[in-house]
C-alpha cells in the first residue's frame, strides 16, 4: 500500500481484486451462454445486464503486496465495448502470464497481526459474522431504501435536466463537482471525501452524448491518475453510458476543445479489468491517466465472489463511474470509506457508514445485494491484511452470501433472455411494418 495511506484507506488494485475474487469464483458457470448483440438503446432506467457475457476464469489472485510503488498493469487484447457482443471480449487470455500463475499458488496463511490491542476492524468482524445475510438485506430494505440525507438540495441538478442521465438521481448541491471556465458549470459528479481526508474520489454518472466535453473538462480540472469504468456502454438493450474515449490504440478524439489521445494499451493490473493510458490536452496542457474498464458487474446487483490499483498519488482524486453513478460507483468507493470509518469505530453499522456517504452522493449503495457485498468485501480485505484470521463464522456469512447472489444473478440472466426475446420479436415487427409500407 502507498505510503501515503499505510495506516488507513485502501487502494484501487486491492478493491478491484476483491470484486475479481468475489466474482469469479460464483459466476463462472452461469455467465458461458451464447453472446447476444443488443440492437436498441434507450436513456431510460434499463437495468439488464446480459449475463451471457462471459466472465474471467476463476482465480485467486491476492492483493499487490504492500510497499509496491506502481500498479501491476497487464496486457490485454484490444476490445471494444461499444456493444455487448464487443464488451464480451474482454476477457482474459485461458494463458496466465508466468506472474499471475505464480500469484495462483497456495498463500500460507498469515497470523492476525499482533498489537496490545485488538484492531477495531476485527472488532468489527467479529459482530457482523453472527449475523444472517438474510438479516442484513432486510436492514437495507427497512433503514436505507428510499432514505436520502436531511437538509440537503438539489437546484443545480433541477436546473440542468438534459445533462441528467435519470431523472430519480439527483445531485446534491454542496457535494457537486464544479466546473471552472465553462459557460455552465454543472456536471452530475459528487465528492467522497475520506474521512481521514488521505483520498477524495468523484462519483459521476456515464457521460451522456450532451455531457461528453463536460466530463473531460472535470478531467483536465481536477487530474485525476485514475478513472474507473464499472459498466458496458450498453446492458440488457438499452444504452447505460455514451461513448466518450477512442477506441483504437493511437487515435484521438476532440470533444469541444478537449482532445483525447488513447495512447497504448496497458497490461490488466487485475485479471478481467482493462487499461488503456490516455492524454487529455486542452490549450496545450496535457494531462496522462489510466482509464480502468470493468465491464462485468451487473447493474444494481454485485458480483458474487471477492478476494482484495495501487498508488494513487496524494491529493490527487480518483474517478469513478457506472451508469447513474451511485449503485456501483458509491459501492466501489464504500470499501474504501467503510475501511477507515470501521478502524477509527468499530461498533458502527455499515447503515450509518452508507448514510454518511449518501450525505454526499445521492442514494450511495442502492440495492441490498450491492449492500451485503461491501460487507463481503470488507471481511475479505481484513483477512488480506491479516487484521483478522479466515475463520468458520467468516467461511459461513461468506457462503451465504454467495448463495445470495447467484440466485440474483440467475433471476437477471433469466430476465435478460426474456427481454432479448422480447427486443428480436419487436425488432421483427418494425422490420415487418417497413416491407408493408415500402409495397
Amino acid at each position: 500500500m502507498s505510503t501515503a495511506r499505510a495506516t488507513m484507506g485502501l487502494d484501487v488494485t486491492s478493491i478491484l481484486q476483491i470484486f475479481i475474487g468475489l466474482f469469479v469464483a460464483c459466476t463462472f458457470a452461469l455467465c458461458q451462454g451464447k453472446k447476444k448483440e443488443s440492437s436498441a438503446t434507450s436513456r431510460g432506467r434499463g437495468t439488464a445486464l446480459s449475463l451471457s457475457t462471459p466472465a474471467p476464469p476463476p482465480s485467486t489472485t491476492p492483493a499487490t503486496p504492500a510497499g509496491t510503488e506502481k500498479p501491476s498493469i497487464l496486457s490485454t487484447s484490444p476490445s471494444n465495448p461499444k456493444n455487448e457482443s464487443k464488451a464480451s471480449a474482454i476477457t482474459p487470455s485461458s494463458k496466465l502470464s508466468q506472474a499471475s500463475k505464480e500469484t495462483q499458488k497456495e498463500k500460507p496463511k498469515s497470523e492476525p497481526k499482533s498489537s496490545d490491542k485488538t484492531d477495531n476492524r476485527a472488532l468489527w468482524v467479529s459482530k457482523i459474522t453472527k449475523r444472517k445475510c438474510k438479516e442484513i438485506s432486510l436492514e437495507h430494505k427497512e433503514k436505507l431504501k428510499g432514505y436520502a440525507a436531511p437538509g440537503k438540495t438539489y437546484k443545480v441538478h433541477d436546473a440542468n435536466p438534459l445533462k441528467n442521465r435519470y431523472t430519480d438521481v439527483l445531485c446534491i448541491d454542496s457535494t457537486r463537482v464544479i466546473l471552472k471556465n465553462r459557460k455552465e458549470d454543472y456536471i452530475h459528479a459528487s465528492w467522497i471525501t475520506m474521512p481521514d481526508k488521505s483520498c477524495s474520489y468523484i462519483c459521476t454518472q456515464g457521460p451522456l452524448p450532451e455531457t461528453i466535453a463536460d466530463f473531460w473538462a472535470m478531467i483536465h480540472q481536477e487530474k485525476p491518475k485514475f478513472v474507473i469504468m464499472l459498466c458496458n456502454l450498453v446492458e440488457g438493450g438499452g444504452q447505460k453510458c455514451a461513448l466518450y474515449y477512442p477506441e483504437k490504440v493511437g487515435t484521438k478524439e476532440n470533444y469541444d476543445g478537449f482532445e483525447v489521445h488513447f495512447v497504448e494499451e496497458k497490461p490488466e493490473p487485475v485479471e478481467g479489468v482493462v487499461c488503456n493510458v490516455l492524454h487529455v490536452t486542452h490549450k496545450g496542457e496535457q494531462h496522462e491517466l489510466l482509464h480502468l474498464i470493468v465491464p462485468w458487474w451487473p447493474d444494481q446487483l454485485a458480483p458474487a465472489d471477492a478476494k482484495p490499483m495501487k498508488t494513487n498519488p496524494k491529493n490527487a482524486p480518483i474517478v469513478v463511474h457506472c451508469s447513474a453513478g451511485v449503485g456501483r460507483t458509491a459501492t466501489f468507493v464504500g470499501i474504501d470509506y467503510a475501511n477507515v470509518r470501521l478502524q477509527e469505530e468499530p461498533n458502527l453499522d455499515l447503515i450509518d457508514i452508507v448514510k454518511e456517504m449518501r450525505a454526499m452522493r445521492y442514494q450511495a449503495i442502492q440495492s441490498h445485494v450491492q449492500y451485503l457485498f461491501l460487507h463481503v468485501c470488507l471481511l475479505e480485505y481484513f483477512i488480506q491484511e491479516s487484521f483478522v484470521r479466515r475463520d468458520a463464522p467468516i467461511e459461513q456469512f461468506i457462503e451465504q452470501y454467495k448463495m445470495h447472489a447467484l440466485k440474483k444473478l440467475e433471476k437477471r440472466r433469466g430476465e435478460d433472455d426474456e427481454n432479448h426475446d422480447r427486443q428480436k420479436a419487436d425488432d421483427e415487427k418494425e422490420r415487418e411494418k417497413k416491407r408493408h409500407s415500402t409495397k
